[in-house]
């Protein structure tokens, strides 16, 4: 097909290329009297089908209406006067062409870029990004493909027809027609995503101008292995760690762990705002939910994240649990390394137990691996033992609770026999028995050098496998600010809002604590954190919102209904059968668009409470300070003694 069909709107173009096939489209270089554009038409193949139809002009039309300064957006549809008519013509659209180059054209022979050039360019395109989201809108297909680099500045041309790919490939099983290098993992695991799906993208546009190379090859969001690519340092020795740490947390599977937003990103890209690519976590000992590291309650079941602690040394009735029984299968040590990781304190050492006949291995394997019984954790009261246990057999393992002897020091037996034998050489002088008195003290201390030399040789009792976990610093949600935002959250509340409102009610509580200690700054406090109050009510209000979202979206199935559409059209089916079909199709894509924004709204809100938490938390008593230093100093000193 060599020519433009469409009808009488059409009259006066000038083709000056193409057609040349792009996804669903066929596209022209046109000439009209407002300058060069470019025209696209929906393929006749599929303009024949009135879903994918409805979809590409409804797609067409939110691009028009995405009206920002850095977006080429289409400035005409056709054919008039119902695109959508399956009797007319295919569809088609028109947008101009920015000045420029494609930008995926540009890096195949400029990457890698010199490092301040690379930059710029994730600055100028994060700058458009930007404008989208400042809108309410998700790019979630943004490719160097959708964007036209004309140094200094970057345009994204034929953006938001993702969903059409999808619709018009029947392929129920991904969400994108290709799989792109620049799709984040999520766009893969569900339809509603938020611009932190962009971040990604943006994020793997950073490593490609740095290094010249995609972070996986070529291999997209499908096929290219879980977790952390190699940095881009590795790529290029003079990349600091700064861009190392940016890049990479960017690029985290989670979009928890990513920058909150393309601004964000290039802050940290830059060193202006410090970036962790890592978030220390736990496993709620309640639940088995993950949670940060500080945070004492659990925002998924409300209980004590950490539950099972040590008692002190010379409390009553101090117990051991011990592991009685071993196998050698990757399974047994599996199920015992989880439990071992979710209560006790950093990673479980090597689990290598002796099992059977001891004659079956060698000397240093005897004296490597571990013997059962063997000490799991000490130190515990009767009721946290009797809970390990049950924690324990509930995945399998066989545990005992032993008591413990009290431990004492060492010197004490032969300090009682000095102390003794200075008592009866006392008594003896003051009988005046003065020549007992150099045997009684001969014997004494012959007597405490024998006791000192056997408690030493004493087989030492060996120490427990691990430690329990410490319990987090931060202190329950009582504080107003934290009750209400874990009020907010149910059983029911999606996975990403409830991460987010839960790291925002750990901050708000660091600020309470920060607030009890420091009290005689509470008024000055107070002033630089009273935006904290509207903006908790702004994330009630978006979280209830979106949670209503998300409830219409569950009866909503993208891959069903277009299932659905296709055994209809199959079958031969009226063409009304289908409308309904379309219409809730419709009706996702709107909710998925309301429900980014909605996202973004509390993720924006988010990000000034953690700036007002930050404001509070640098200021200071003085008093305070100047205690916690001396304190410190003295604990130091002790040490050294």
């Amino acid at each position: 097909m060599n020519e433009i069909v469409g009808g009488p709107q059409l009259q006066g173009l000038r083709v000056l290329a193409g057609p040349r096939r792009h996804g669903s489209e066929l596209r022209w270089l046109v000439a009209d009297g407002d300058g060069t554009a470019v025209f696209a038409q929906l393929a006749a193949e599929l303009a024949r089908e009135p879903s994918v139809r409805a979809r590409w002009v409804d797609d067409t039309e939110r691009m028009m209406a995405l009206d920002v300064p850095a977006h080429a957006r289409p400035r005409a549809i056709g054919p008039q006067p119902d695109p959508r008519d399956p009797e007319a013509p295919p569809p088609w659209r028109m947008r101009p062409q920015p000045a420029g180059e494609p930008l995926d054209e540009w890096l195949q022979r400029h990457a890698p870029l010199p490092i301040d050039e690379a930059l710029a360019l994730v600055r100028a395109v994060a700058a458009a990004v930007a404008q989208v989201h400042a809108r309410g809108a998700v790019l979630r297909d943004l490719q160097p493909r959708h964007v036209v680099w004309s140094a200094p500045d970057a345009m994204l041309v034929d953006i938001g027809l993702s969903r059409t790919e999808v619709l018009s490939s029947r392929t129920a099983a991904s969400l994108l027609l290709e799989d792109s290098p620049y799709t984040a993992p999520e766009c893969l695991r569900r339809t509603a995503v938020d611009r932190r799906a962009d971040v990604y993208a943006l994020g793997v546009l950073a490593y490609v101008a740095l290094t010249g190379v995609a972070p996986w090859g070529e291999l997209g969001a499908v096929m290219r292995p879980a977790g952390t690519p190699v940095p881009p340092s590795r790529h290029r020795d003079t990349l600091d760690r700064v861009v190392d740490a940016a890049v990479l947390a960017a690029l985290a599977d989670d979009p928890e762990r990513r920058p909150g937003s393309v601004e964000a990103f290039v802050a940290a890209l830059e060193a202006r705002e410090p970036v962790s690519l890592e978030r220390a976590t736990i496993t709620c000992q309640a639940c088995g939910a993950t949670v940060r590291r500080e945070q004492r309650l659990c925002m998924a079941c409300g209980k004590q994240a950490v539950s099972f602690t040590h008692t002190e040394l010379d409390a009553p009735d101090v117990c051991a649990l011990v592991l009685t029984k071993a196998a050698e299968d990757a399974a047994f040590s599996q199920r015992l390394r989880q439990v071992l990781a979710t209560v006790g304190e950093g990673e479980p050492p090597a689990l290598d137990f002796l099992i059977g006949d001891e004659r079956m291995y060698s000397q240093r394997e005897r004296q490597s691996r571990i013997r059962l019984p063997v000490r799991l954790f000490d130190r515990l009261s009767p009721q946290t033992a009797q809970a390990l246990k049950r924690l324990f057999a509930e995945h399998g393992l066989a545990t005992r609770v032993v008591p413990e002897q009290r431990l004492r020091r060492r010197s004490v037996v032969p300090a009682s026999i000095m102390v003794g034998t200075v008592a009866i050489a006392i008594g003896l002088g003051m009988l005046g028995m003065t020549r007992a008195l150099v045997p009684v003290v001969l014997l004494g201390i012959v007597l405490a050098a024998a006791v000192a030399r056997y408690r030493r040789r004493r087989p030492r009792r060996p120490d427990p496998l691990m430690r329990l976990r410490r319990a987090p610093v931060a202190l329950p949600a009582s504080d107003p600010w934290v009750a209400r935002l874990a009020a907010t959250l149910s059983s029911s509340t999606a996975a990403d809002v409830r991460q987010r409102v839960a790291e925002l009610a750990l901050a708000v509580q660091r600020l309470v604590d920060h607030r009890i200690e420091h009290h005689r700054e509470r008024a000055e406090i107070e002033l630089v954190t009273a935006p904290i109050d509207p903006l908790v009510q702004a994330i009630e209000r978006e979280v209830s919102r979106i949670g209503t979202i998300d409830e219409e979206l569950r009866a909503l199935d993208e891959g069903q209904l277009v299932r659905a559409l296709a055994r209809s059209e199959a079958r031969g089916e009226p063409a009304h059968e289908r409308e309904a079909i379309v219409a809730r199709l419709t009706r996702l894509r709107v909710l998925e668009d309301a429900r980014a924004a909605g996202l973004g709204r509390l993720l924006d809100a988010g990000a000034l409470i953690d700036r007002a938490v930050a404001m509070g938390l640098r200021i200071r008593d003085d008093a305070v300070e100047h205690d916690r230093e001396v304190a410190a100093a003295l604990r130091a000193l002790e040490a050294d003694g």
